[in-house]
């Protein structure tokens, strides 16, 4: 036995009886839990979740020394796979690396009742990925969970309320939790109302699960000057690696780019995507133009016979119109879908891969904010439709601005698309450049240089 195998077993053996002291403490301390939680109880708390976070800053360090990195991505939002996917596939790929998809519920508004799991599992399944299925009691899944004795462990979105509680934050103190962005932060406040004391940087930068997570791989220089700016730790555990989900629409989009609606007489027509944004009220974001540019996307759709429409709204769109402002009802909405799917030049699109939908289209209208940048990267003019009144941009959300054709109104995006559909050069097509590559610096090396920050992370600890 070499001395590195004698220390590796005296280790083993030290966290052995760790364990059990623990597990006893916790037992004696449960037995003191009655109602009502005055203050002995609650510092028997607090004191329980100390030992808790102690025991698992413990098991991340005595871990899998010397064997392959262990990565959970514990996926509850499968729409979102994309973002984590290239990462995955790179571990998958790399001698070094031992990744677990695992599927699992979640909750939403407006209900919050935990589900969706059979659904996150079909997604993945259509996707080709192995994965395991959380799809049973909470507390079992997480002695599962830490029966894998993950190294590192990936969270879709740092909003415990979205999560089952046994995968919350504290919970998940026995492994090293990172995190990359779901979505491109680009928006300046995240609440309409001025008088919200936090903006957007605060939300997405310094809730208590950026302050736990080891790593989080954010998107930009822009947005790394925003976490050292905001958050309670001050960047120290930010990793600028690019953004992973850009090189994946890109793959997908390139590989197969699709059109969903029949060309007639061998004839390509001009392809508009239009993709509404479901924040209509003034109360949050306010970005939507939905209420007032239907009408004008209709009578556009039913005149230009040259042009092709597909619709792309934001999935919470439809709940949003008829369920949480009720700015039309469930049959006017109906009948507006319904006049717009019977146009032969116009078509709905509510799921799946948009990746070859932009990789087939010439030009999106949006009023929303992902696609300002998700748009930009295939490279293709790109129509912001300004609602006037929504929160604002950050620095990373202004540079996308500043590279989009703005417009107030249906009729301005209407003028600038004939243009372009005549062959006029994209206005802002020098801009974009400048903008892509502020936002996609290494095309196709984000997910590699994740896996590096995590080895050179890992080596450094080993080393301390």
């Amino acid at each position: 036995m070499t001395d590195r195998d004698d220390i590796l077993k005296r280790l083993d053996e030290m966290q052995s009886v760790l364990q059990t002291h623990v597990t006893n403490q916790i037992v004696e301390t449960y037995k003191l839990l009655t109602p009502p939680l005055d203050k002995k109880r609650l510092e028997i708390l607090k004191n329980l979740h100390d030992i808790k976070q102690t025991t698992g800053l413990i098991a991340r360090r005595l871990a899998h020394k010397g064997a392959p990195i262990r990565c959970v991505f514990l996926v509850h939002m499968a729409e979102a796979w994309n973002v984590l996917a290239p990462v995955y596939e790179a571990m998958r790929k790399s001698d070094d690396f031992k990744p677990i998809a695992i599927t699992c519920p979640r909750a939403m508004p407006p209900d919050w009742q935990y589900a969706a799991e059979d659904d996150n599992h079909e997604e993945l399944a259509r996707l080709g990925v192995p994965h395991l299925r959380f799809n049973m009691n909470e507390n079992e899944a997480l002695d599962l969970l830490k029966t894998l004795a993950p190294d590192l462990l990936f969270r879709q979105q740092p909003w415990d309320k979205m999560i089952q509680g046994a995968f919350a934050t504290m919970e998940l103190s026995f492994t090293r939790l990172c995190y990359i962005p779901y979505g491109y932060m680009a928006v300046k406040r995240f609440f309409g109302d001025p008088k919200v004391p936090e903006g957007n940087a605060a939300l997405h930068t310094d809730q208590y699960f950026h302050r736990a997570c080891w790593r989080i791989f954010c998107e930009t220089e822009m947005h790394l000057k925003i976490h050292a700016e905001n958050g309670a730790r001050r960047g120290e555990n930010v990793v600028f690696a690019g953004y992973p989900k850009f090189d994946d629409l890109l793959k997908r989009g390139r590989a197969a780019p699709h059109w969903p609606i029949a060309a007639k007489d061998g004839k390509k027509r001009y392809r508009v995507i239009w993709a509404p944004h479901h924040s209509i009220g003034s109360d949050w974001l306010g970005f939507g133009t939905f209420m007032s540019t239907h009408r004008d996307m209709l009578d556009w759709a039913k005149r230009d016979g040259d042009t092709e429409f597909v619709l792309k709204p934001h999935p919470h769109l439809w709940g949003k119109i008829t369920g949480s402002y009720k700015t039309m009802t469930q049959e006017q909405l109906d009948e507006w879908i319904a006049a717009w799917k019977a146009l032969p030049n116009a078509a709905l699109l509510e799921s799946g891969d948009y990746g070859p939908l932009f990789a087939a289209s010439d030009v999106m209208i949006t009023d929303g904010i992902s696609f300002l940048s998700e748009y930009q990267i295939f490279e293709k003019p790109l129509i912001y439709v300004d609602s006037g009144r929504n929160t604002g941009f950050n620095e990373a959300g202004a540079a996308l601005v500043e590279s989009a054709n703005t417009v107030k109104t249906i009729a301005e995006a209407r003028a600038l698309t004939d243009k372009l559909r005549k062959g006029e050069p994209d206005p802002m097509k020098e801009a974009q450049k400048k903008t892509l590559q502020r936002i996609m610096p290494w095309p196709e090396k984000s997910a590699e240089k994740i896996l590096d920050a995590i080895r050179e992370g890992l080596k450094k600890e080993e080393d301390a």
